[in-house]
């Protein structure tokens, strides 16, 4: 979590809390073969960051309310356990352990 945290707080900052558009309060993620991308906006500036990972199962992309997905990277424990993102049609799933 110490990794993602700086890239979530600034991305995080440019994500307002009440849009007019419901997207904007979101973060996008987006997961390549060694790579994540995240991405927010508040529709006139536009923050991206790409952050390595170890291994992506299958490549995707989803979109999370920016302030619920700081929140729960910022509740991990920083022990070096692995985090398992995974997403169905109508949820995103966090695993750590």
């Amino acid at each position: 979590p110490e990794d993602v945290l700086p890239v979530l707080r600034t991305a995080t900052k440019l994500s307002p809390s009440k849009a007019t558009l419901p997207v904007l309060e979101c973060l996008r993620v987006v997961a390549h073969e060694t790579k994540a991308t995240i991405t927010s906006t508040d529709y006139e500036n536009w923050f991206e960051a790409e952050l390595p990972v170890e291994s992506v199962e299958e490549p995707g992309a989803f979109c999370l309310t920016a302030k619920t997905f700081t929140d729960l990277v910022n509740a991990l424990p920083s022990d070096g356990s692995t985090v398992i993102i995974s997403k169905t049609p109508k949820a995103v799933v966090m695993e750590y352990g």
